[in-house]
This record gives structure tokens, sequence and C-alpha cells, in this order.
């Protein structure tokens, strides 16, 4: 395919997370007088269907490059609805987490995210970040966000907890695994994101979006397992309120409105989140 163009959709700049900037792909369609690229085009050219299928199968432009990234053999892509697209996964597949931007409480851009609305914060808890996957026959892995699989056993109580999930399909959540890292803490597990939602991968879904979802399967930090408590402003306060407990290592500010970019290479740095973390001897700024 000739490429043309850079490609005209606006997007956030990764040293200011309140600024846009031109999208840095070359353009391979071009709408109305602009160019676009892969993934800005919401108008792609369906180049083969299968009318037969039940949601109306179709591949498009896009579909051949993230299906040979993902795996043909559990990758479909269903259109519901017109201009309307969905990836499904089938089977396990392992993303990267991404990477919060580290910044020091004392920055501007800390108050300026505090003062923003589309901002929240939420606690990072010292933990091991947890990939967690559940399979269409009920069983759950646990792996870290080095594509590494833990070797965690759940006691009963959390394996309780994740049985009750009303959950279908195949699902992927992003979270805190809280067991033996801090003194008298263990067998707890916090979720903070979901990147599939039965077998829908939720690459075009806001940080809102997904929350949601979490909250209609979970409860605000409940035990052993639970989801993160959310802080819509003075991020100042919460930080030197949250510090002074031994599990808590510092804040992570999310953008509601926030676009995954997992990957299935390697861990990405983050365009919509942001982590301050209190000074020890281990992590200075």
């Amino acid at each position: 395919m000739i490429m043309k163009y850079q490609c005209s959709k606006e997007v956030p700049m990764k040293t200011n997370f309140l600024r846009m900037r031109q999208c840095t792909r070359k353009g391979t369609i071009e709408i109305d007088g602009k160019w676009y690229c892969w993934q800005h085009n919401l108008n792609r050219k369906v180049i083969k269907k299968d009318n037969s299928a039940k949601n109306r199968i179709l591949y498009c432009q896009a579909s051949s490059f993230l299906t040979k990234l993902m795996g043909k053999n559990n990758v479909t892509w269903i259109y519901p609805n017109v201009g309307e697209r969905k990836m499904i996964i089938t089977d396990f597949t392992y993303f990267y987490p991404e990477a919060p931007m580290l910044i020091h409480k004392d920055q501007p851009l800390f108050n300026e995210v505090s003062n923003n609305p589309n901002w929240i914060a939420e606690y990072k808890y010292n933990g091991c970040r947890l990939e967690l996957h559940n399979f269409t026959n009920g069983n759950f892995e646990f792996w870290d966000r080095h594509h590494k699989k833990l070797s965690y056993n759940p006691n009963q109580e959390v394996s309780d907890a994740l049985k009750q999930l009303p959950l279908q399909g195949y699902n992927l959540f992003d979270g805190e695994l809280r067991n033996n890292k801090v003194v008298g803490v263990r067998q707890k597990i916090i979720l903070y994101d979901v990147f599939i939602w039965n077998g829908e991968l939720l690459i075009n879904k806001s940080f809102e979006y997904r929350r949601q979802i979490l909250e209609s399967i979970l409860k605000v930090e409940n035990e052993p397992l639970g989801i993160t408590k959310q802080f819509p402003n003075n991020f100042d306060k919460v930080y030197d309120d949250a510090i002074k407990n031994e599990e808590i290592e510092g804040l992570v500010m999310k953008n509601k409105l926030g676009i995954l970019n997992i990957n299935r290479t390697s861990s990405k740095d983050s365009t919509w989140m942001l982590k301050v973390r209190k000074v020890t001897g281990r992590h200075k700024f």
C-alpha cells in the first residue's frame, strides 16, 4: 500500500498530557481532503465479508495487520453495526500493560491534572502487577507484567471470590496481587482495569467505560477481591493521607478518556496515566 501524507488525527502529547499533537503515522486513506492512518480511519473499506455469519464477520484494511500480530486462530473481527468494529479474542493472548509516566508531586503537571475534571487518582499499591486471565472453561491464570506466569496459588477465599464473578467468554483484567510484599498483607487482589471483556478487546473504549464494567461486578476496596477507590480532585491531600499507609506507595492519576495502548511485544509508555510515589531509599525522583 502506498503511503501518502501524515495522518490528520490529533492525539495527546507524550510530554504533556493536556496538549494535543498530530499523529505521526503515515496516512493511507484520504477522506474529505485529509489523510488518515489505519488506526484513525473510521470509514475503513471492507475488502471481504461473510454475510452468513450471525454478526456479519468482516475483514478490513486494519484487520490483516492486527490479525497477524495477534495470531489468526484466536482473532475475529465483528461488525454488529455500520461503523462499529469489535475484535473478539477466544484464547489465551498476553498483552504487556502500559507503564504510567513517573512525575514528582511538586511538578506543575500534578496540580494541573488534579484540577482537571477528566482526571482521577487511585492508590498505587505495593504489590505485584497482575494480569488476570479468565478462560471460557472458568479457570484463572495469574501472570506478571513481564510475560511470566506467577507461581501464586490462591487460597479458598480468593478462589471462591473469583468463581462468583459473573463472567462469560475470555476475559483479561489488570490489577495488583497483594501477597507478601507488605508484612501482614496476604491473599488479596485489587483490580483497576479490564482489557478483554467477554472476548472483546477493548482497544477503542475509554477508561471511564472500562471502569464501569469493573463496578458492575466488584465492590470498591472489597477483600479479598475488589477494585480501587477513585478520587476526583484534591490529589495533594489524597497523596499525603495515602502514604501514611505502609502498603500504599503513592498515586496513579488516570485520564477518564484514556484509550488502551497495550502491546503484544513490549510495554509502552502510557499517554493517559501518571504516577507519583513517596521517596524511599529505593525510589528517588
